[in-house]
């Protein structure tokens, strides 16, 4: 079990990596888009955009970006608190997308996706959900031929939070409701050949709470980061 939350939490950091190299290209170029000066034929003195104030998350203060997928990332953060409210067919589908597309070794999708909209389900996964709510399962394929199947469904769930973030929804990662699901695999109709590894809960995030300042605090680049040059 700790082997599959270490994977978990590797495939998450992974997508971090991923969702900024995807967009550091563009981000360079908005950035060259406004430092290029005007030229002088023009007549007229160009005035610089004014850029984004730093994203402080948890103590972690990320560098300024014009780039909305790095605006996401930078200032992810697990809800404190869901409030009421239904979420359209539609908008979970896009999630579902967007997990389905993670990168995976070789391809080999070791995935099912499970949405769970009953609320009595959805209540028994965690303290802070509200009526509307939604849990998505990740279940990994038991006898997948490559041992990265904790890593890939890992990436898969980050995608799936930064979606729904991206959306306006809050996200949160369960790993406790695994055993109880697990025990309950008919009910959840989890695939036959396959275990339930991790699950999101989505919903209508409660506004009245800040969870953004008060994240657990990340630590600095300087801490976790050494260059070789």
């Amino acid at each position: 079990m700790k082997r599959s939350a270490r994977l978990l939490t590797l495939g998450l950091c992974c997508l971090l990596v991923l969702g900024a190299c995807t967009v550091s290209a563009q981000d360079n170029v908005s950035v060259q888009a406004q430092t290029q000066p005007v030229p002088a034929d023009q007549g007229v003195v160009g005035e610089r955009p004014e850029a984004p104030t730093a994203a402080a998350v948890g103590g972690f203060e990320a560098p300024p970006s014009q780039n909305p997928v790095i605006n996401t990332l930078t200032r992810s953060f697990s809800a404190r608190q869901f409030a009421a409210g239904e979420i359209p067919v539609h908008d979970i589908e896009l999630i579902l997308f967007s997990g389905a597309r993670a990168q995976s070794a070789r391809n080999a999708q070791p995935w099912r996706f499970t949405v769970v909209t009953n609320y009595e389900d959805v209540a028994q996964m965690h303290s802070t959900t509200a009526p509307g709510n939604i849990v998505i399962i990740i279940s990994g394929r038991v006898n997948n031929v490559l041992p990265t199947t904790e890593f890939d469904c890992g990436i898969a769930a980050g995608y799936i939070q930064i979606a729904a973030e991206s959306m306006g929804y809050g996200a949160r990662i369960l790993v406790g409701p695994v055993n109880e699901i697990e025990e309950q695999r008919d009910h959840f109709g989890i695939p036959e050949g396959y275990r339930a590894l991790v699950a999101i809960l989505i919903g209508h995030a409660d506004d009245a709470l800040d969870g953004f300042s008060t994240a657990t605090p990340r630590s600095s680049l300087s801490e976790i980061v050494n260059w070789v040059d």
